[in-house]
């Protein structure tokens, strides 16, 4: 529920980005993210998670910040500024790579959830800095990116039912971070996928059930 309530409110949350400036908004939001986040880690089990009344604004405002976070960096162009620097330093992409997969490391190793809002900000800024191969030599590489994206707010809201409700027990056995990681993933698009089916021949039906009406006064 607190991701369906960010991603319906995200025009009103926008909005209210334009009004503030960054430089007050941006370090308050991140407290008041970290404070979410280390309440979650101290009393998340024994009362936050049981309480619905408290565990949807609770996930609601850790999640604001990661969202204000992007949209920022979108309105200013953060990531191909970003981008510039790796190609002006020339900056090996070895260098990227390693700091990702070092980062995921310790995040796999410390896995309280007091840094996931640190963590989340650290990795976006350096996945960015990932060389990008051009369309005509990668045309496969950029369809799947584009098939997922068109499923990714699906995805993203679904994959938290699937790893924490439907498929506990089985995550658990899978052990291995990367394989969990692709199998929620996997999941997360083929349920997107029947779901934009289903509702799709809803809508349809709903569509020529409304032109008949109209048609019939």
């Amino acid at each position: 529920l607190p991701y369906s309530l960010l991603s319906l409110s995200y025009i009103r949350i926008f909005k209210i980005l334009d009004r503030i400036n960054w430089k007050i908004i941006f370090p308050f939001m991140f407290m008041l993210s970290f404070g979410m986040a280390t309440s979650l880690h101290f009393w998340g089990k024994s009362t936050i998670n049981s309480n619905p009344f408290l565990f949807i604004p609770v996930i609601f405002v850790e999640f604001l910040f990661p969202f204000f976070f992007g949209a920022y960096a979108c309105k200013y162009k953060l990531y191909e500024k970003m981008r510039e620097i790796i190609i002006i330093k020339k900056i090996n992409s070895y260098y990227i790579f390693l700091s990702l997969l070092l980062l995921f490391s310790v995040r796999c190793i410390f896995s309280s959830s007091v840094i996931h809002t640190l963590y989340v900000m650290l990795f976006i800024s350096i996945f960015v800095m990932l060389p990008i191969p051009s369309f005509k030599k990668s045309k496969h590489f950029w369809n799947i990116l584009e098939t997922i994206g068109n499923h990714s707010m699906n995805m993203w809201l679904i994959h938290y039912f699937i790893y924490v409700y439907l498929l506990d027990k089985v995550m658990d056995k899978l052990y291995y971070p990367i394989l969990i990681f692709l199998v929620v993933v996997c999941l997360s698009f083929f349920s997107s996928v029947i779901i934009n089916t289903i509702t799709g021949k809803i809508v349809h039906l709903l569509k020529g059930r409304n032109d008949k009406s109209f048609f019939s006064l």
